[in-house]
């Protein structure tokens, strides 16, 4: 399991879900968390094609 997919799983055990995801025109992944509860948001970059497929994978399945 990757860094980046660890990342992305301790923001949603601290209630953090994804709102919006896109990537840019460089193919730079641009994630849009929130949490709902204390009103906070995380953006997050990424540029390895690695890390995107494996977020991606990540955020559809929860």
């Amino acid at each position: 399991m990757g860094n980046s997919k660890i990342q992305i799983q301790q923001l949603y055990d601290q209630g953090y879900k994804c709102i919006k995801y896109e990537e840019d025109t460089h193919g730079k992944l641009i994630i849009y968390l929130k949490n709902f509860e204390i009103e906070k948001t995380h953006t997050l970059y990424y540029d390895s094609r690695e890390d995107i497929e494996e977020i991606k994978d990540y955020i559809n399945l929860n």
